[in-house]
This record gives C-alpha cells, structure tokens and sequence, in this order.
C-alpha cells in the first residue's frame, strides 16, 4: 500500500510541474485546457489514494462489530459511499458534473431504468397469456387475449412473479443450507438483484429488434402515394419497355377518346 503511495505522489509531482507551466502550454491553441486538466488531475491523485485507503480501514473495522443480517445492509451502504467517492473524484477531474438533472450518470440511470420497465412489462404480459391459457384449456372456452403488454397494466402479474421468485428462493435456501433468520434478506436480495438484472437485459434486446423492424420497413409518406403510383410506375414501365410503351403512352395521352 506503501507503493502506491508513492506513485500517487509521484503522479501529483508530475502533473502539478505540468499545471505551472504557464509558458510551455501558452504556445498551443488548446494549452490553457490541457494545463487545467493536469491541475485537476494532480487534484485527485493528492487525496485519492489516501481517501480510499481510510474509507477501505474504517469500512472493513465496522463490519466486525455488526451481526450476519445487518452485513448485507451495511456492504451495500459502503458500496454506495465508495460509489460517490469515485463519482466526486471524476467530476474534479474533467471538470463537469456527473450528478444532476441532463447529466452523463442521470441519463444512464433513467435509460437502464426504462429497459428494467420493458422487461418486467414483457414478464408480466408473458405471465398473462399463460395464465389465460390455462384457464381456458380448464374451462374448455377460447378466451381473448391482448398480446400487447404496453395497452394494458400487468403490475399484479409481475408483482406475483417476483413474489414467486423470493418464496421459491428462500424455500429453497431453508432446505438445502444453514441460512435462517434475517439472514435470509440476503438471498432475497441477491434473486431482486438478479430479476432486475435479466429484466434489463430483456428490455434491451427487445428494443434492439423493434428497433430492427423499424430499420428493415420502407415507409412511403401518405401524400406521396398517388405519386408512387402513376408517375414512378410509368417511368419505370417506360424505361424497361424502350421506346415502343413511350409511344404508346403519348397516343393514349393526346388521344380522350
């Protein structure tokens, strides 16, 4: 750990010799912008290193004194510290936010959350047509089913498979391990973690082949129809046909009758 003292140091001696000179980084267009960044990253390297070394200290010291339900809690806690210490360190060193409203981070996090929305929609339309498939195999009457999850709401569906998921799961747990109690949290929290990680996944190729589709369609506008029709239809008829159906068009044209 020692070492890497050593470099981190030695990187913020580096770039803070680069951050002075002011008259090596003024002959360049872009001189001013690469001696900021180097100020910023000599920023970082001085109290990177030792941050996260104190963080990992107290981190690891705390988790002795907490008992087998609580680590779960607390690691993803820690998890979400350390997240923000690597989050603030990248902001001072490019410069720009990272959290917010319009940010990088922002639009990752709502675009993740829309595929995790898909893929739930999808399991829950697929639940639907499951379960009305085998009420009407039962009653022996064909029902009507929307195959479109967007028209309508299949929260009570997908709220059930994830109910089913963690029953199963912590049944499944109690039988075959030694895990009891509050302990079990953490097998709940591993099979949602894991649901919402195949949910995205699931949202995502299904956006990747709606988006296929579109690209694979030609789209004709409307007003353009007629157009397509007669005039484009003629042409092509005339250009494949030589000069015989020109002549013929041209007698059918000056001749009403």
């Amino acid at each position: 750990m020692l070492d890497w003292l050593i470099y981190s140091w030695v990187g913020y001696a580096g770039f803070s010799f680069l951050f002075f000179s002011v008259d090596y980084f003024g002959r360049f267009s872009r001189g001013e912008t690469v001696r900021e960044l180097c100020g910023r990253i000599a920023t970082v390297l001085l109290y990177l290193y030792p941050a996260f070394v104190l963080f990992v200290a107290l981190t690891a010291q705390g988790s002795y004194f907490l008992p087998g339900w609580a680590q779960g809690p607390y690691w993803f806690l820690a998890a979400w510290i350390l997240g923000l210490l690597v989050i603030h360190a990248g902001q001072t060193a490019i410069g720009t936010k990272l959290l917010g409203r319009n940010t990088v981070l922002a639009r990752a996090l709502v675009h993740s959350l829309e595929l995790v929305e898909s893929g739930m929609r999808s399991e829950g339309a697929f639940v639907r047509y499951q379960r009305l498939k085998l009420l009407a195999l039962l009653t022996g009457r064909p029902i009507d089913v929307d195959l479109d999850a967007s028209k309508k709401s299949v929260r009570p569906e997908t709220i059930s498979l994830v109910a089913t998921l963690g029953a199963v799961s912590v049944a499944v747990t109690w039988a075959f391990t030694e895990i009891r109690g509050l302990e079990l949290l953490g097998v709940l929290d591993a099979v949602f973690f894991g649901f919402m990680v195949f949910s995205a996944i699931l949202g995502w190729a299904l956006k990747k082949r709606d988006s296929n589709r579109r690209r694979g369609e030609l789209r004709v506008p409307k007003s353009l129809w007629s157009r397509f029709r007669t005039d484009y239809l003629e042409r092509l008829l005339a250009w494949a046909g030589g000069p015989c159906v020109k002549s013929k068009a041209r007698r059918v044209a000056t001749n009403p009758a």
